[in-house]
């Protein structure tokens, strides 16, 4: 049993396994990862409490980010020495009015540095950098065109808001 799946309770498991949900997954023959929103709103500044990362950004998961950011990073290094795509998303709120849940009405645009990567995972000059308007990596943005070009038939996702914009 992976590690993560030691979180789920026995009786959720049990429900998992009889709908089929746990069966092997295997991947395609060529696999993209996308880093969503790994940026300083989402992440606040290192070293921060939560308290401290949401005064600084409304949007950031403080502590936890950082917690996460060596597992992602060492993704980022795998796609990397594997020459696989990666794709680094953003919120572009400078594009539209962002209308998101936990930030409507906050603000319109993006404040300064909100969108800074942390050096551990800064994207490099050959790798997709994608603004998004919405939650969403695929929400009318030109990511599936991106994929298809690239001849992507399985991603790998990560990032530090996972009940916010990695699982839209």
């Amino acid at each position: 049993m992976r590690d993560w799946m030691k979180l789920i309770p026995d009786e959720e498991l049990r429900f998992y396994k009889k709908a089929g949900f746990l069966g092997e997954l295997k991947p395609g023959r060529r696999a993209a990862l996308i880093v969503v929103d790994v940026t300083m709103g989402f992440c606040g500044s290192k070293g921060a409490t939560l308290d401290e990362a949401v005064r600084e950004y409304s949007t950031a998961c403080g502590p936890d980010s950082w917690e996460a950011m060596p597992k992602i990073a060492e993704l980022i290094g795998l796609f990397r020495t594997l020459k696989l795509p990666i794709i680094y998303s953003l919120s572009d709120l400078d594009a539209v009015p962002f209308t998101g849940k936990a930030t409507k009405g906050l603000r319109t645009t993006t404040p300064p540095g909100f969108n800074d990567f942390p050096k551990e995972i800064t994207p490099r000059d050959d790798e997709y950098v994608l603004p998004k308007t919405k939650a969403s990596t695929f929400f009318q943005t030109p990511l599936n065109a991106y994929l298809v070009k690239q001849g992507v038939d399985t991603l790998f996702f990560c990032g530090v808001s996972t009940s916010g914009c990695v699982r839209a």
